[in-house]
């Protein structure tokens, strides 16, 4: 079976965002599809400040049928992967530190807050594997922008 790339996915910023001009956070429209998608084509990595428990809240939640059947199909004691980036400076910190780990294994990164292009290549991360969301942007439309990636990275 091939390996799934890995996505480092945030949680505040791309599945919460402000959901109309009062700046009121919700999570965004088509959750559910977006969460299917990316547990179909990714090992998806929480990189976010939440505790492993508020993920796998947020994700029993809004996804209540699909993840109860992903954790049967994978493991039924599978729990969502939770990477600890704090005792870096940054995220980007982070991955750039973890580059050996990644070697030879197709990685992307989303977030709202994605460094520059020129601060990415002074950490040797490729900027084409880090996707920023902005807060009106669909989650239709970002699944299309990471659909465009995985195929590049083919």
């Amino acid at each position: 079976m091939p390996v799934k790339p890995i996505l480092y996915h945030e949680v505040d910023g791309v599945l919460v965002a402000p959901l109309s001009l009062s700046q009121t956070k919700g999570f965004r429209p088509g959750i559910i599809e977006w969460l299917t998608f990316v547990h179909e084509h990714f090992s998806v990595v929480w990189l976010t400040t939440r505790p492993p428990r508020e993920v796998f809240f947020i994700l029993d939640t809004i996804w209540s049928k699909q993840f109860r059947e992903y954790r049967m199909k994978n493991s039924p004691y599978i729990n969502p992967e939770c990477e600890n980036w704090q005792p870096f400076n940054s995220k980007d910190d982070y991955l750039s530190a973890n580059r050996a780990k990644l070697a030879g294994i197709q990685w992307f990164w989303i977030d709202d807050q994605i460094p520059s292009e020129k601060r990415l290549e002074q950490l040797c991360l490729e900027p084409w594997r880090c996707l920023r969301v902005n807060p009106i942007d669909r989650l239709v439309k970002i699944q299309g922008r990471l659909s465009q990636l995985l195929t590049k990275s083919s």
